[in-house]
C-alpha cells in the first residue's frame, strides 16, 4: 500500500484559517465548559448563565449550554425553567443520561410535580440503581418522599 498525502491544495491559507477557526472555537467551548461548571459549584450564578449563553452561541446543538441553564435556574428558584432547559439538554444528547434524568427528577419535585419526577426517577432506576441508592436521600427529593409510587421505589434499592 502506497502512503499518500493529504492533496496540496487542501493546505491553502483559507483551509487553514477555517482549521484554525474551528479549533479556537473547540479551545473557547472547553473554556467556557470549564467555567461554567466552576460558577455552578462556587454559587456564581450569573457568571455560569453567561457562560450557558455563550456556549449556546458557539455549539446551538450541543446539550451543555442548556444543561448549565438548568443547574444555574435551579439555583434562582425558577424550577420549571430549569426543568425545561435541562430536557432540552437531554433532547440535544440524544440518549438518556442518568445525570440529566436525575436532574430532571430534581427540578419537577422542586415544582411540586410528582408524576413527572417519579418518571424520570424511574429512567434513572433503570440506568443505575447503585447511582440512585447514592442520590435518593438527596433534600430535593423531599416533595415526593411521601409518595407511594416513591416509596415503592425506593424498596427496588
Amino acid at each position: 500500500m502506497v502512503a499518500t498525502f493529504v492533496d496540496c491544495q487542501d493546505a491553502t491559507p483559507s483551509f487553514l484559517s477555517k482549521t484554525n477557526e474551528k479549533l479556537q472555537n473547540k479551545i473557547k467551548f472547553l473554556k467556557l465548559l470549564t467555567e461554567a461548571r466552576f460558577f455552578v459549584v462556587s454559587g456564581q450564578r450569573y457568571e455560569a448563565e453567561q457562560r450557558a449563553v455563550e456556549m449556546r452561541k458557539l455549539k446551538p446543538d450541543a446539550m451543555h449550554g442548556y444543561f448549565f441553564q438548568g443547574a444555574y435556574l435551579k439555583t434562582t428558584g425558577a424550577y420549571k425553567d430549569a426543568y425545561n432547559a435541562m430536557k432540552i439538554a437531554g433532547e440535544k444528547l440524544g440518549v438518556h443520561s442518568l445525570q440529566i434524568e436525575f436532574n430532571l427528577a430534581c427540578y419537577a419535585s422542586l415544582d411540586n410535580d410528582p408524576d413527572t419526577a417519579i418518571k424520570h426517577l424511574g429512567i434513572a432506576c433503570s440506568i443505575s440503581k447503585d447511582y440512585l441508592k447514592k442520590k435518593i436521600q438527596d433534600k430535593d427529593l423531599d416533595n415526593i418522599r411521601n409518595d407511594p409510587r416513591f416509596i415503592e421505589l425506593e424498596k427496588q434499592l
